[in-house]
């Protein structure tokens, strides 16, 4: 089985002999790399039966006791204290929705990617008592993920901490320098969109493209 960089990606970020609780696990491959590369325990749920059973003959395919079992977020789901949620490939409105719950009381990390809405997420998030410790990038077919990993307790951040990342904007690798250069192009295409008149919006970005500029003139020549 070929498991994906975005895969990967998200289990990089996981403790070794966390207990993971996977929410929205479509098929199971990150709940099996997990448990076959990282000594995880792993909970595979989601609300479709159809995606449930392409994990579980996923999961038959190497043998593996990993729990699989439906669930509305974590409305059927024993949460343990200290556990893990990851929760990927969903927006942030949804992902919301999910961590409305007094579950995650018990929760001490949460594993995020989400397909929109990065500044909301993580302002979101910190309210519910986490801070964020680690994020990372990845290119997968094309397709640029944000995958942010919280931790039970308290920071603040600026505005353009919760844009684009406090950790993000601190890492001079490759991957994260290319993803920046994309918002870049994205940013700049976003300002050409928006008529003169509309000043108050135009200077919203050109503060965006500032700071991204500041960062890639920083981090391009230690690359």
């Amino acid at each position: 089985m070929t498991f994906s960089k975005r895969i990967k990606k998200l289990a990089s970020l996981v403790d070794s002999d966390a207990y993971v609780i996977d929410v929205g696990c479509d098929h199971g491959l990150l709940d099996i790399y997990l448990t076959l590369k990282n000594n995880n325990k792993c909970v595979a749920c989601d609300i479709k039966e159809s995606a449930l059973n392409n994990a579980i003959e996923n999961i038959k395919k190497y043998n593996l006791n990993i729990d699989v079992k439906q669930s509305d977020g974590l409305n059927n789901i024993d949460v343990p204290p200290h556990s893990t949620c990851v929760i990927a490939g969903m927006g942030t409105s949804m992902i919301l929705h999910i961590l409305n719950n007094n579950k995650i009381a018990n929760l001490d990390n949460l594993i995020i990617q989400t397909n929109n809405d990065y500044e909301e997420l993580r302002k979101e998030v910190l309210k519910l008592g986490f801070y964020i410790v680690d994020e990372v990038v990845i290119q997968d077919k094309k397709i640029w993920y944000v995958i942010i990993k919280f931790k039970k307790g308290y920071r603040k951040y600026n505005k353009i901490e919760y844009i684009f990342g406090p950790i993000l904007l601190k890492k001079i690798d490759a991957d994260t320098f290319s993803y920046f250069n994309y918002e870049l192009h994205k940013y700049r295409n976003i300002l050409n969109s928006i008529p003169n008149k509309y000043l108050f919006k135009r200077l919203k970005i050109k503060y965006i493209l500032n700071k991204l500029n500041n960062y890639i003139k920083n981090v391009g020549p230690s690359l």
